[in-house]
């Protein structure tokens, strides 16, 4: 599971491991693989996050996530180097990261 592809995939929380913090977020998010330029980034959407956990993904250098519904994993990202969080216009934070 090295790389999400462009089909994105929603669960229903999510556990990162953000520099040395973990952090656990419930609500629908999703992640999807965006390819520009010749280069993969992986994008994880998050409902939206309490101001703690905005903060510390704002702080972030890396991060490594898991995506799970119902408690079943359907997707697990190795350590990527985190590049930009931003807001959707919805609320939800956006993380891309890539390796």
């Amino acid at each position: 599971m090295t790389y999400p592809g462009p089909h994105p995939i929603t669960g229903d929380h999510v556990d990162l491991v953000l520099d040395n913090t973990s952090v656990t977020v419930t609500g629908s998010s999703t992640v999807r693989g965006v390819t520009t330029a010749g280069q993969g980034y992986a994008e994880l959407t998050l409902c939206d996050a309490d101001p703690q956990h905005r903060r510390a993904l704002e702080a972030t250098t890396s991060v490594q996530y898991s995506l799970y519904q119902g408690g079943a994993l359907l997707y697990a990202s190795p350590p990527l180097h985190a590049l930009h969080v931003s807001r959707a216009k919805s609320g939800a934070l956006i993380i891309t990261a890539a390796p």
